[in-house]
């Protein structure tokens, strides 16, 4: 018995030995880095992810190394993209962002001397200027010789944006960023939660059946040249500039556009509150899908359409329902909140990841124009089998399966030892004596079957493609946000 316990243990110390060994880190070549050393791309195909639900975080790499481990600091930091400036921000100390320290990273200088503000759509920050590499991908964009600004302070309208992240990463042509041309494309996959931005125009996104729509731009695509907004057929004129931003809360309208489309939309059947609200909840009773499109017209003729998909939760959906949320918010420099713009940006339309998730969006500097496409999930292409590789660890799997067949077989001999002395034992004691009575010998089994119930803690996650999903992982709901004690600068 002793002698098949011994090689019992042999065969397990084998085993094992073969899986520390199968578990050694290898050397990695730059292209195959573990994710913990994140660096930026190279192929102009730069990931998006909404992981943390306050917006679509892009990584940024601040030396050409490809590595993070060596250094002081990590150089592969979040930040967002800022598709409405040409202007790099990052952020000392600014609402909820995260902190950047310059002093940090060996190739960042900073110039106190020479101070900056900088007027944004939500808030306005002030800093100074400093100088860092800042890599989106190596080939096709990166900071360069470019000033950047690091932001000290921010008003408290700051509070909403930036979470997790440190800093915005501006994409306008005002400046010598792209290193190939300055025409970019953001994907935004239909559950919201990730996407692509391609420094190319990718057709493998593109709904060719549905027409395109091209609109004129400024440097830092800006459309200046919105004449007018219809619900279903109801038409009413209307001045006003456009931008887009992936990390908007929702669809921002001027606050008395954005009275004139709930107006409308009453005529539909749809009854919203008067005041202002983050969703607007309104009553309505049929099916979200049955909705009006909305309209917008730039420049008396070209048109973009916003389909219940994109301007209501579950816009999909053909079930009947007795309420919606619209994805639409107001926008004013005289409200608070998340309704608040600086009053620069307080006669535009802010278009958000709901809008870029329906519609591909190309970015053409070679013409100052963004076209946009209806999108389109490309099917996945079947993934070819790997071939070995001259490097396999094919000894290690060897080992380890011969180890497993000599454990397995060592515990069942084992096993079938031990039932065999309990046999024996058994037959010498037929009964048990208890309080002077005999019992017939008896073996209880009790068996505990674990029913593990799982809960998720955390903030609202989409459901699935019904519409719009993207804006329940953009916010939680501002009564949820978790207060931390900031102290902000007022303007």
């Amino acid at each position: 018995m002793k002698l098949i316990l011994l090689f019992s243990l042999a065969a397990l110390l084998i085993f094992s030995d073969s899986m520390i060994i199968q578990s050694i880190p290898r050397k990695t070549s730059p292209d195959k880095l573990p994710l913990l050393q994140a660096y930026a791309t190279k192929n102009g195909n730069v990931p998006i992810k909404n992981d943390y639900g306050y917006g679509f975080t892009v990584q940024v790499d601040l030396e050409n190394d490809e590595v993070d481990a060596s250094d002081s600091a990590a150089d592969t930091i979040d930040m967002q993209l800022a598709l409405y400036t040409s202007n790099t921000i990052f952020t000392g100390s600014c609402g909820v962002f995260s902190t950047f320290d310059c002093s940090s990273h060996y190739y960042c200088s900073a110039y106190p001397g020479y101070t900056m503000s900088k007027t944004l759509p939500y808030f306005t920050a002030s800093g100074y200027e400093i100088k860092t590499p800042a890599y989106l991908d190596y080939n096709h964009w990166s900071l360069g010789s470019e000033i950047a600004m690091l932001a000290t302070s921010c008003d408290s309208s700051a509070y909403y944006y930036g979470y997790y992240t440190q800093g915005l990463l501006g994409l306008g042509m005002d400046s010598n960023n792209f290193q190939s041309g300055t025409t970019f494309s953001i994907y935004v996959s239909p559950d919201g939660s990730s996407g692509n931005l391609f420094f190319t125009s990718n057709s493998n996104y593109i709904d060719y059946s549905v027409s395109s729509v091209t609109l004129s731009t400024d440097s830092d695509w800006h459309v200046s040249t919105i004449t007018g907004i219809s619900v279903g057929g109801s038409a009413f004129s209307s001045s006003a500039s456009m931008i887009f931003d992936i990390n908007a809360i929702a669809i921002g309208l001027p606050s008395d556009m954005y009275q004139e489309v709930l107006t409308y939309l009453g005529y539909y059947g749809v009854s919203c509150p008067t005041s202002y609200q983050d969703p607007v909840k309104c009553d309505y009773s049929g099916s979200p899908s049955s909705l009006p499109t909305i309209t917008i017209t730039i420049d008396y003729s070209t048109t973009i359409d916003l389909p219940p998909q994109v301007y209501v939760f579950d816009g999909n959906s053909t079930e009947n329902v007795g309420s919606v949320i619209l994805n639409l918010i107001a926008l004013s420099s005289s409200l608070g909140g998340v309704n608040y713009v600086t009053p620069t940006y307080s006669n535009y339309i802010i278009l958000d990841s709901c809008f870029m998730q329906y519609y591909y969006t190309v970015f053409n500097g070679g013409y100052n124009e963004i076209i946009i496409y209806k999108s389109k999930t490309p099917s996945p292409s079947p993934s070819p089998s790997p071939s070995p590789s001259p490097d396999s660890d094919t000894w290690i799997y060897v080992l380890a399966s011969v180890g497993s067949v000599i454990l397995i077989i060592m515990l069942i001999l084992c096993c079938y030892a031990q039932a065999k002395t309990k046999r024996n034992r058994t037959a010498q004691q037929a009964s048990l004596n208890v309080n002077n009575q005999s019992y017939p010998a008896a073996e209880q089994v009790t068996a505990v079957v674990a029913s593990p119930q799982f809960q998720a803690y955390g903030y609202y996650q989409p459901p699935g493609a019904y519409g719009c999903v993207a804006l329940g992982q953009q916010q939680p709901p501002y009564n949820a946000v978790p207060s931390y004690n900031y102290n902000y600068e007022t303007n």
